[in-house]
């Protein structure tokens, strides 16, 4: 996992000193980092008309904290499932998102459309409480996504600026046990303000996002139908997020 991140991080680096050789006015000038705390709302399921018995899965809120600088943003959440479920699941979901700019469609002094290529990895962990490093009974997968999408940013005034992406990827899904490997696709949708100097070098910044997601790991055809051998999966998350910038 931490490779992973390492590799993201290496690949925003590279991404965002490029695109400091093209000027669109001041919209590219102004970089934010931002630290945020997040809340999400998480529907995490087998795709099958019939699970498994003991399949994990999990329904509720999860929370953590986001940050985001240039091109590369990382949230991590934590949530434990209503002691009321019978499953009373735990999930970690953790996140990393970084994107270049293919070319930019339409640029103004305050404003600009581009065409973001972006790579994202996430790990999610699925497991009943007291359960989470059990090979059986447990989810446990990483992905690996690579897509292209439509964005878009625009200052309003010196001190609020407003930026929207969407974008769907294709990559490769690594189960954390038994080594088993297969795809996934995603769509990762998200929208962020921020109000610079709201109380001094400090200000703050919003955010909505949304992703939804499949899982298809442990067997070679992954075009055949669910079977007991594969994860089959579907998951989809609203985010929230409320934070500072500087």
């Amino acid at each position: 996992m931490m490779t992973l991140l390492l590799g993201c991080a290496s690949f925003a680096v590279v991404s965002e000193a490029h695109a400091q050789l093209f000027s669109y006015g001041r919209v590219t000038q102004q970089q934010a980092g931002v630290l945020s705390i997040a809340w999400q709302m998480v529907d995490f399921q087998p795709d099958t008309n019939v699970p498994p018995e003991g399949a994990p899965a999990f329904t509720g809120p999860a929370y953590g904290i986001m940050y985001a600088r240039g091109n590369i943003s990382a949230t991590v959440t934590y949530g434990p499932e209503n002691a009321a479920a019978d499953r009373n699941a735990r999930l970690l979901d953790v996140a990393v998102a970084t994107w270049s700019n293919l070319f930019t469609i339409g640029a103004s002094e305050a404003s600009r459309l581009y065409i973001p290529l972006t790579l994202q990895t996430n790990y999610r962990r699925v497991a009943p409480k007291g359960q989470a490093n059990s090979p059986f009974g447990s989810f446990q997968v990483t992905v690996i996504g690579l897509g292209a999408g439509l964005g878009g940013r625009t200052e309003r005034g010196k001190n609020v600026r407003l930026e929207a992406r969407a974008a769907p990827a294709l990559g490769v899904a690594l189960r954390s046990f038994g080594g088993s490997t297969g795809l996934a696709w995603l769509v990762d949708a998200g929208v962020r303000m921020d109000i610079r100097e709201v109380f001094g070098r400090f200000g703050l910044s919003a955010g909505y996002g949304y992703r939804t997601q499949s899982w298809r790991v442990g067997e070679a055809n992954l075009i055949l139908e669910p079977s007991q051998t594969r994860l089959d999966y579907l998951g989809s998350q609203h985010m929230i997020t409320l934070g500072l910038n500087w």
